[in-house]
């Protein structure tokens, strides 16, 4: 639910996983794509999405997707993984003004669960035995999470949810209970699975979305405005998002020559919980496959709380370990609300038939706040927690791009470009947790038991470029494509003060060459053949790496009384590091048939990639 996609064209090129997916292009602008710490102070991984998932697709007029690395002399080194080219919608189609509106409604389930067994229940051998007192091991395994106690056969065992009695009265249904009143005695219940406890668990998920566009176009210009409304529910219970997206693109011809284009897109996303993924007692997933045994009634757990310990003391089976799947969902909350604008202008100018200039600049500011909440008796905060996170990520980027495309002859024709871009990128993390509660449920950070623990990371990195292409086409079936490419980057230049004590290479040339020939208009092919060609191109790409790889940082922690501490990094610091290389080689073909009815393309390539960067924390007995 509106979680990261990670994609990967043609596999991945770097050990670091980090810097294996596409860049992102809307209208000709590289926008951010990054995830910024969704995990730490104690909590799990939440995945909270990156820069693509923002997009609209109500605005989206047309997605291309460039495979090989020959792309990055036009986009940078962000372009060695491929380029996913997105162009938004226009009003260049209309005639005169006009409305869309277009609706959808759509519903999730769970596709597939895993194939859970049904012959074990709670238990880790013992001879098969077992026997419930408080679920904290006083009776017979009943302090285990594992699923290999007795076979279920319908044989009466005191289970976490059989009646209870005290001096032969009644009393409330406890579960498991570390302080269950002495001389309580369990009536043993028949020892059956839940079968479809965890897919019942599941909820049908729903999403609304709503669009309305005003479009308008005429002979020097056209718009379009659109607002779209997102609402969905998720799959698991008490998740949701809501996303309201408000988008203008224009342009205007300012004279025969000179002409502008801009578009901005205005995203506002809100939701108050995310799940948790990854390892560990907040992932749901985790718990069912690993820690929840099937004589557990999963619809037991709704409880949430134990009688009369409303929110000190959650409800659950077992308090060895785990916490109550839906104390998790419906108690332990990741929010999130996201403000984001995108946008860009463009200016370009004809100097001739056959010569422009283009200038353009672009941003990509996001602000965000998260929200983290905690419940009190979680197995990782008992006396719950609230941690607030602020993440703020900017792009900033400007061009300018001179293009030339001339006939020489009737055989000839030669087109080219020359440019330039200028790439900022800022992050400002920061982060203040509250560890402990003192009042269950009030999610403030001055209701804080302990200290609050302050943290904040800013990171700015500049990527300076010079590009140029060429082309040359012979007859218009035979073509050739040069590029070239210089970066300098930030984030390879050493620091002033350490210049003489390493080797600086903040420098990097990159270039491709590319053969293609259309084969169907050079030969004539049987008439089954509607279209073939063969391609062939060798490129190489170069990247770099974060910002303060060079340098030995000590990163601040909780203040010690009035005295500051900082703790070193585990990382030493690479005075000769050297630029990322990819070097691609590809040949291929494209066959259509039956007039472009059915079409084959076949392409084989090769990728290697040298001088990777990878940080190695040290081992701790070095100290």
């Amino acid at each position: 639910m509106g979680g990261s996609a990670r994609v990967t064209i043609r596999g991945e090129r770097s050990v670091d996983l980090n810097k294996n997916q596409p860049l992102y292009v809307i209208d000709g602008v590289p926008i951010s794509n990054s995830i910024v710490g969704a995990s730490g102070r104690g909590n799990m991984e939440v995945d909270f999405g990156n820069g693509a998932g923002f997009i609209n697709p109500d605005d989206v007029e047309s997605i291309n997707v460039l495979k090989g690395p020959a792309a990055s002399a036009l986009y940078g080194s962000r372009a060695a993984n491929g380029v996913i080219v997105i162009k938004t919608k226009s009003g260049k189609s209309s005639k005169g003004i006009g409305v869309e509106v277009n609706s959808n409604l759509t519903f999730e389930n769970a596709l597939k669960l895993p194939d859970f067994q049904n012959v074990y229940g709670q238990g880790n051998g013992n001879g098969g035995a077992f026997a419930f007192v408080n679920g904290g091991g006083a009776g017979l395994t009943d302090g285990t999470d594992e699923g290999w106690g007795p076979a279920f056969k319908g044989q009466l065992y005191p289970q976490y949810n059989s009646p209870r009695t005290l001096n032969g009265q009644p009393i409330p249904f406890l579960g498991g209970d570390l302080n269950a009143p002495a001389g309580s005695v369990i009536t043993p219940t028949a020892w059956l699975p839940d079968v479809d406890g965890v897919a019942n668990f599941f909820e049908t998920g729903r999403t609304i979305t709503n669009n309305v566009a005003i479009v308008g176009s005429n002979k020097d210009g056209d718009f379009r405005l659109s607002y779209t409304n997102l609402d969905q529910t998720g799959i698991v219970p008490n998740t949701d998002l809501k996303r309201n997206t408000v988008s203008f693109s224009g342009g205007y011809n300012l004279t025969d020559k000179f002409t502008a284009r801009a578009f901005v897109s205005y995203i506002k996303s809100n939701s108050g919980n995310r799940p948790s993924i990854s390892y560990g007692t907040e992932s749901i997933m985790y718990l069912f496959t690993s820690w929840f045994p099937r004589s557990v009634k999963l619809s037991d757990m709704k409880r949430l709380w134990q009688p009369g310990l409303e929110g000190i003391k959650q409800f659950g089976w077992n308090y060895n370990y785990h916490d109550n799947p839906y104390l998790t969902v419906y108690e332990n909350t990741n929010g999130q609300q996201v403000d984001r604008i995108l946008g860009n202008i463009t200016l370009k100018y004809d100097l001739a038939s056959w010569l422009s200039l283009q200038l353009r600049a672009a941003t990509d500011y996001a602000s965000e706040v998260r929200a983290y909440k905690r419940g009190f008796s979680t197995q990782r905060f008992p006396f719950g927690q609230y941690r607030e996170a602020r993440v703020i990520t900017e792009e900033r980027n400007t061009d300018f791009l001179l293009s030339a495309n001339k006939k020489i002859n009737s055989d000839f024709t030669v087109s080219g470009s020359l440019g330039g871009n200028q790439t900022r990128q800022k992050s400002d993390f920061n982060e203040v947790n509250a560890g402990q509660l003192n009042i269950p449920g009030i999610y403030k950070l001055t209701n804080n038991r302990v200290p609050v623990d302050v943290a904040q990371t800013v990171t700015e990195k500049r990527v300076n470029s010079l590009y140029g292409a060429a082309q040359v086409s012979y007859k218009n079936y035979l073509f050739l494509e040069l590029t070239g490419r210089n970066d300098w980057s930030s984030a390879l230049t050493l620091p002033a003060e350490l210049k003489a004590l390493g080797s600086e290479k903040n420098s990097f040339f990159y270039s491709s060459a590319a053969l293609s020939a259309v084969v169907s208009d050079m030969v004539k092919l049987p008439s089954i053949i509607s279209f073939a060609k063969v391609r062939g191109s060798v490129a190489q790409v170069g990247n770099d790496t974060d910002p303060f790889t060079f340098t030995q940082a000590y990163n601040p922690s909780t203040a010690f009384g009035t005295a500051q501490i900082y703790g070193e990094t585990d990382r030493l610091a690479n005075l000769s590091l050297k630029p990322e290389i990819s070097t691609a080689f590809e040949i291929g073909t494209e066959i259509k048939f039956l007039n472009n009815r059915v079409g084959l393309d076949l392409t084989f390539y090769q990728s290697n990639t040298k001088n990777q960067i990878i940080n190695i924390p040290l081992s701790q007995t070095s100290g």
